[in-house]
């Protein structure tokens, strides 16, 4: 961030957005405890500053570039809302890709002529709760020609879990099977991966189907969040 970027002014002035987000979380240490009042703070203010210079940075860029108009985003009022459910979510994680998504999110939105504000945000709601590794299995059912390599060498004799999408997720990025078919049976509770099979062709002579597919909703948050 340079010393001439105004930290985000399109919703509030900065001071107020950060210390207000700081203090509500500090609020819920007990009063006397400043050893614990010292670890929240600090990390939370300073994670928010970055993330909020850097979107910035990001919508400033956007708008020299002739794709977004600051001043009307001035003035839509679901978009400085998102933008401040974005900021909340911003103070309770650590996470670098979530943090990441959050960004590209409010990018995504920024382009966006006509937010339609139900869809979006339950997207956004659905967001929230995600992990890195919700979205990764987001990306692999919605996108699974991308994996078509690695979807060529699934094998049959594979650990499996209680189904079969936690089998090939495990095999796709390593890890425990029962632990993917938390992953995607939290995600198809979400609607945005279902049930219903795939199928890949990986190569010329190679084609295979996998135990899942990205719905309409699903592909949507993945545009979303997807630079």
């Amino acid at each position: 961030m340079s010393d001439g970027i105004e930290v985000y002014p399109v919703v509030e002035p900065t001071g107020d957005k950060i210390y207000r987000i700081t203090e509500a979380i500090a609020s819920l240490v007990p009063a006397g405890q400043p050893i614990l009042h010292s670890l929240i703070a600090p990390p939370i203010q300073k994670r928010t500053e970055l993330w909020i210079a850097d979107t910035e940075a990001r919508l400033l860029a956007l708008e020299q570039g002739g794709e977004v108009d600051i001043a009307a985003l001035l003035n839509n009022e679901v978009f400085d809302a998102l933008v401040l459910k974005c900021i909340q979510a911003v103070a309770t994680t650590s996470q670098a890709e979530k943090l990441e998504y959050l960004k590209t999110f409010v990018t995504s939105l920024a382009k966006m002529p006509d937010i339609q504000e139900d869809e979006t945000y339950i997207l956004f709601g659905i967001l929230s709760e995600f992990t890195p590794s919700h979205v990764m299995a987001l990306k692999f059912y919605c996108q699974p020609e991308e994996y078509a390599n690695q979807i060529a060498l699934l094998s049959s004799a594979a650990p499996k879990a209680s189904q079969a999408q936690g089998g090939e997720l495990a095999q796709i990025f390593g890890g425990d099977p029962e632990y993917w078919q938390s992953i995607f049976s939290t995600a198809s509770g979400k609607f945005v991966l279902s049930v219903l099979t795939t199928p890949v062709q990986c190569n010329a002579t190679i084609r295979k189907t996998i135990s899942g597919r990205g719905t309409k909703l699903g592909l949507k948050l993945l545009s979303l969040i997807s630079s």
